[in-house]
């Protein structure tokens, strides 16, 4: 069967959609992205008082450790925990979290719209070809969960436009010369 090179392995070349397909399919890995998704809908299932002062350190096992600025953080939110369980589980449809454990300590809020480095290039006006898309679009279709395939399309144009813009940066130094 002819594959694109995209990815690879020790014996073949192929297709990024047969990969995160190979990677979702084992239920070890599905486990671990059901996780890294509780720790992406904080926000959402608390709302902005409450993630500003508290936020998701890490899941393991079904147990999600919250960091919080101070014990009465701790404390109140230990009052809500079953309703914010609840909540996530809903939003997953899974029962990913089994229990919630607060600890208080300094809290490094992740704003998922922003980039973490400061020093990221401005892509946002950099405009792909409708080949890109396509070719893009082609490369994620099929994948599952819908969600899944949405945040890979994003990555890879995100990649793309970071790509056209390195070649104008070398073609702006080229022609600085």
């Amino acid at each position: 069967m002819d594959r694109p090179a995209w990815g690879r392995n020790k014996y073949m070349l192929y297709g990024l959609g047969e990969t995160i397909r190979e990677l979702t399919s084992n239920e070890e890995m599905r486990a671990k992205l059901e996780e890294s998704k509780v720790l992406s809908l904080w926000a959402q299932v608390v709302g902005p008082a409450i993630s500003d002062n508290a936020a998701p350190e890490k899941i393991k096992n079904g147990i999600l450790y919250i960091k919080t600025k101070s014990p009465a953080w701790a404390q109140e939110l230990k009052v809500l925990d079953s309703k914010i369980k609840k909540q996530i589980n809903a939003l997953l449809g899974s029962h990913t979290v089994h229990e919630i454990r607060f600890i208080h300590g300094p809290l490094i809020i992740k704003d998922n719209n922003q980039d973490n480095n400061e020093d990221s290039p401005d892509i946002s006006s950099i405009k792909l070809t409708q080949n890109d898309l396509e070719h893009t679009e082609e490369l994620v279709g099929g994948l599952e969960p819908a969600e899944l395939q949405e945040r890979v399309l994003r990555l890879l144009v995100k990649n793309k436009k970071l790509e056209r813009w390195r070649q104008k940066q070398l073609a702006l130094r080229e022609h600085g010369r």
